[in-house]
């Protein structure tokens, strides 16, 4: 707990003193202004061109006041400018800023991509809106690979279109790695694509990602933990379940990098359990600690009276 303590520690001063320097804007948060200012906003990204992200992490919070502008900022030739862009898109929790980010999937930058399809894939399955659907199709059509634009395809209601397209993109790269974003476990994009498809329905892409939840892998079992959301199966979910709630390697969860947490692979997998299914375990699914056995066992219990009522 002591971790979570100094991160806390660390965001009040933040709130108090205004960082500059060279890292992110995203890192830094100020109480310097309270209100969404466009001229505000603008002048901190020309700063930005200059290396300079002071009046940036000046801003407020974003809200979705400045979707707008941040839209338009995504049409700048400063690949900086369009990155802060998309990484302040991705701060506001709210679904409008879908179709604007789903702009950005088509930006030469790789990596501005990649934060797009991330943000997307955070919003969940109200990203998918009218045209959302089609344009992240087309940007992986494309040949954008980033694991948020794959994995919100499963929720995309243009299913024959999209299993098309994710049997072609496995088909032709499934070897390679991919991941959602750092720091998310780095699989393959068949699994990725797998999981994407089985919950489109398509029966042999369930297999093999059955076989794969069952095989311990300990990078497959993280990511399949971390995309429960797209997991319906119960087959899956079983063949998940049986192998990491009997597992006591030591995994990192959402905890900082270096954070010493004690966890194992079976308390991230409980905490994860219990958070997607509900489960009446008494889990603090941000604590990211280890679990008494006897918690551990109780969400065995409830996912098993889960999966039957399921099946």
């Amino acid at each position: 707990m002591r971790w979570k303590l100094a991160i806390v520690a660390v965001a009040i001063a933040t709130a108090i003193t205004v960082v500059s320097g060279g890292v992110g804007a995203e890192q830094r948060r100020s109480t310097v202004t309270n209100s969404f200012n466009e001229a505000s906003l603008f002048q901190a990204f020309e700063a930005v061109k200059t290396g300079d992200y002071g009046p940036l992490g000046q801003l407020p919070a974003p809200t979705a006041a400045a979707i707008s502008a941040l839209e338009r900022l995504l049409a700048d030739n400063n690949e900086t400018v369009r990155r802060e862009a998309v990484t302040m898109l991705g701060r506001i929790d709210d679904p409008a800023t879908a179709p604007v980010l789903a702009g950005a999937l088509s930006d030469p930058v790789d990596d501005i991509a990649t934060r797009a399809a991330a943000a997307i894939y955070r919003l969940g399955p109200d990203a998918i809106q009218p045209g959302v659907g089609d344009q992240i199709r087309k940007a992986v059509e494309n040949g954008l690979t980033a694991g948020g634009a794959i994995l919100i395809l499963a929720h995309d209601p243009a299913t024959e279109e999209t299993i098309a397209v994710l049997r072609e993109l496995r088909d032709a790269r499934g070897d390679e790695l991919t991941e959602v974003s750092p720091p998310s476990p780095a699989v393959s994009m068949g699994l990725m694509v797998d999981t994407a498809l089985a919950k489109l329905g398509d029966a042999q892409a369930e297999d093999r990602l059955t076989a794969a939840a069952g095989s311990g892998d300990l990078a497959t079992a993280e990511f399949l933990l971390s995309a429960l959301r797209e997991i319906d199966s119960p087959r899956v979910i079983e063949a998940l379940a049986a192998v990491t709630l009997a597992d006591s390697r030591p995994v990192q969860g959402d905890a900082p990098s270096g954070a010493e947490t004690g966890m194992r692979l079976a308390d991230l997998a409980a905490t994860r359990f219990a958070a997607r299914f509900d489960l009446a375990a008494g889990i603090d699914d941000l604590a990211d600690e280890r679990l008494p056995d006897q918690t551990i066992e109780a969400v065995k219990a409830e996912l098993e009276n889960y999966l039957a009522a399921a099946r």
